[in-house]
């Protein structure tokens, strides 16, 4: 993929990242639709997006996107949280642990976490 492309997807999921922020999550999910086709490849894009699906309650799209940023990128640790969270917030909370325990792993931000929620009742 050429540099154009690149730059292209970089702004389009900055973009998505501050209307997600401003609570515009229909727009912010279009624009990272349209980032997912310019850069099918791109782990980050498909991660971003099924977390913003998740947020919507799109769980199916959600689990799809995030499992397809993992084909992507196995160590993409906010890709595993992001599917345990998916997991422990459909009921399946023996499934999601694991999936929390592999982000911590890969990232020591989620290993703090991780501790702080064994310390606690459980995840979120």
């Amino acid at each position: 993929m050429g540099g154009a492309s690149n730059r292209n997807t970089d702004r389009l999921d900055d973009l998505a990242r501050l209307l997600s922020q401003l609570g515009r999550l229909e727009p912010a999910v279009e624009h990272l639709k349209v980032a997912a086709e310019l850069a099918p490849g791109d782990a980050e894009v498909a991660n971003n997006l099924g977390f913003l699906l998740l947020t919507r309650g799109e769980c199916t799209a959600a689990e799809s996107e995030l499992r397809r940023a993992l084909e992507l990128d196995p160590d993409l640790a906010h890709a595993w949280f992001n599917l345990g969270r998916l997991r422990f917030e459909d009921g399946a909370e023996a499934e999601a642990w694991p999936l929390f325990e592999r982000a911590a792993e890969l990232d020591p931000a989620y290993a703090a976490w991780l501790e702080e929620q064994r310390g606690a009742s459980g995840p979120p």
